[in-house]
């Protein structure tokens, strides 16, 4: 049996982002089942509240750096309690949205969702993509 490196991370560029010579580039874990559950509920709280500190808490759960983000005209060190002035109200929602998805996929499914993302893949079809891979993995033996 096979556990999960949670030492492994992977890279999200915001859709704003994408076509920026030096776009923000945020860094998440791996996480485990369990801790992609606890996210998931998180995002749940979310999608229940419609508050974006609750979009925000789910990201920081798998948060662990970023590179390329400014604040005021200067680089912003990585801080989980910056996450707020680290993006826009969407992209605080895009971002543990493109998390929940990403997590645990191989790297050629990651391509694909990524290549989806940049055909312009718009929220709520990204939102019932959520759902389905939720599915997904609890349904998995």
């Amino acid at each position: 049996m096979s556990g999960v490196d949670t030492g492994d991370t992977y890279e999200l560029i915001l859709h704003a982002d994408k076509d920026k010579d030096s776009p923000r580039v945020f860094v998440f874990k791996n996480m485990t089942c369990r801790q992609w559950k606890q996210a998931k509920a998180v995002w749940d709280v979310y999608v229940d509240s419609g508050e974006v500190d609750d979009a925000l808490q789910c990201a920081r759960l798998g948060l662990v750096d970023w590179r390329g983000v400014e604040f005021e005209g200067k680089d912003l060190l990585f801080n989980l309690d910056d996450l707020d002035i680290a993006v826009s109200d969407k992209g605080a929602i895009e971002l543990p949205l493109k998390m929940l998805q990403m997590n645990g996929l191989s790297a050629d499914q990651k391509k694909k969702l990524e290549q989806q993302w940049a055909s312009g893949q718009d929220s709520s079809q990204a939102a019932e993509s959520a759902e389905a891979l939720e599915s997904a993995k609890t349904s998995q033996p």
